[in-house]
């Protein structure tokens, strides 16, 4: 039996040191692969005709991955919390062993007066028995000690509903910069491929020009160089363009080559903008920014570190009740309750206790440091947006009159080549331009769409539903839409009826400057 025991031992061993780890092979990875391209794209509803705004956001918002990242963390934070409380519980153990010995144990006695043996070798355990036991253990030091860690952890699942706050705010702001860049391209996207095919049918007669000595050789060669300089730029528009939609379908977690278009609007409305003093704006944004919200989570958690170090310094009191029972036959008493109170007392922490509870101090007082450093970032980020939002309203509407200028001169390039008044490559150039004032118009305009959503932004108040589960992607549009078409009055720093900002001056004042 012994030799049997020795030789599974050896052979545990010798497994254990000839372990190797082992590569993935291809056949694994083309599963995980066909398993991720089917989870990421899972229980999406299909794109029915073209997209409105809050139909990209409330896809986004259902269906980004990232932010379904923010929320599974979240959900760890809650797990983590409920396995926290637990720690303050009790704990209540059982026992149950099985003994076996080759020989009966047995002990002898000796006088301690003349050295004799006093008895006879005996033995009060058999050589083959069970045991059994539920033991209670409460200790009141760990149990405070679990109550602080378990209010700590609290406060993290806060600091992670502020995060998911936060994600939240960023999508908006990044499917409002996307979504009108798209607006921006899909308006000029026929124009432009028209201008594509003449730019290209063009470049191919000034070749025949010049091959065909039709021109003097200079005059064909600066019209080619004109042409080429002109199809340059054309590409960088196409680039542009898929760049543009690519983005908006990433954020939207729609297939890459999924076709899809969004909605063309008739005119072009100046965007929503908060309407509230400049005093109120910012302390509404030092209210409600989640990255000052989190500081004050931290705040708490790092004074309850400085209530744990003084708990830790406290002797713990620990109390038992244990319920046992044996099978042994030479046992009385087969049955019996032992009950213990023990206090137990690390001294050591006579010297680290100070230490510690220092420390916790420091770290205490450089969280308030830091919350004032983010505050004054925040009131920063806050009148860089507003004067962001006023550049952008200025560079919107003179792009508004740039286009409107190129277009009449267009109209009258036309009409001069319908008369043979001009050559192909004065048309054509001329559309390029009215081309380029047109894309310009509608970026800039993308740009004031970004920029009045940075104000909200940078004052932190949500403009989206609390959860977006339960919702299908229309009555979420809806109630999107909803909420931000919404006037944002603000009043002491309290929001009535959506968000806040410095009073916008006003198109027409802005008209009057220019």
């Amino acid at each position: 039996m012994k030799n049997i025991i020795c030789f599974v031992m050896c052979a545990l061993l010798l497994s254990a040191c000839t372990m190797r780890t082992r590569p993935t092979t291809s056949k694994e990875r083309e599963l995980r692969l066909e398993s991720d391209l089917l989870e990421m794209f899972k229980d999406q509803e299909e794109v029915k005709g073209p997209v409105t705004l809050y139909e990209a956001l409330a896809r986004t918002l259902k269906y980004n991955i990232d932010y379904r990242i923010k929320l599974m963390e979240e959900a760890v934070e809650h797990g983590s919390l409920k396995v926290t409380r637990f720690d303050m519980l009790p704990t209540l153990t059982y026992n149950s062993g099985y003994h076996k010995r080759s020989e009966f144990t047995g002990a002898k006695s000796q006088s301690l007066i003349d050295g004799t043996q006093s008895l006879v070798a005996s033995t009060s355990q058999e050589r083959r028995y069970r045991d059994q036991s539920l033991a209670f253990s409460w200790n009141i030091l760990d149990f405070a000690v679990s109550f602080v860690r378990s209010k700590q952890q609290a406060n993290q699942l806060l600091i992670a509903d502020e995060i998911r706050r936060k994600a939240i705010q960023n999508i908006v702001l990044d499917v409002i910069n996307a979504y009108w860049r798209v607006v921006a391209v899909q308006a000029v996207k026929n124009d432009f491929e028209a201008v594509l095919v003449d730019t290209l049918a063009a470049m191919k007669r000034a070749e025949k020009i010049e091959t065909e000595l039709l021109q003097p050789p200079l005059n064909a060669l600066q019209n080619q160089q004109s042409l080429l300089d002109l199809n340059q730029k054309l590409l960088e528009f196409k680039k542009q363009m898929k760049s543009s939609t690519y983005q908006l379908a990433s954020l939207m977690n729609l297939k890459f080559g999924s076709n899809y278009e969004v909605i063309i609007p008739d005119k072009t409305a100046l965007p929503v903008v908060p309407v509230g003093s400049i005093e109120t704006l910012e302390e509404t944004a030092l209210l409600s920014r989640s990255e000052l919200r989190e500081e004050d989570y931290k705040k708490r958690i790092h004074r309850l570190e400085v209530r744990k170090a003084i708990i830790q310094m406290i002797p713990g009191l620990e109390l038992n009740v244990t319920r046992n029972h044996t099978d042994n036959g030479y046992t009385f008493n087969p049955n019996w309750t032992e009950i213990t109170r023990r206090m137990t007392y690390n001294l050591l922490n006579i010297l680290s206790g100070p230490g510690r509870w220092k420390y916790a101090k420091t770290v205490q007082k450089l969280e308030d440091v830091r919350r004032l450093a983010l505050s004054m970032n925040v009131i920063t980020q806050v009148h860089l947006s507003l004067e962001d939002y006023q550049q952008s309203l200025q560079s919107y509407q003179l792009a508004k009159k740039q286009q409107d200028i190129k277009d009449r001169i267009a109209v009258h390039i036309e009409a001069a080549m319908k008369a043979d008044a001009t050559n192909e490559l004065e048309s054509i150039l001329s559309r390029m331009r009215k081309l380029s004032a047109k894309m310009r118009s509608g970026l800039t305009y993308a740009e004031l769409q970004g920029a009045a959503a940075r104000i909200y932004h940078s004052i932190g108040i949500d403009r989206t539903p609390a959860m977006v589960e339960g919702y299908d992607i229309p009555s979420l549009a809806k109630a999107l839409k909803a909420a931000m078409e919404k006037e944002t009055i603000l009043q002491g720093g309290i929001v009535q009826g959506g968000v806040a900002s410095r009073e916008v001056k006003e198109p027409e004042q802005e008209k009057k400057k220019l």
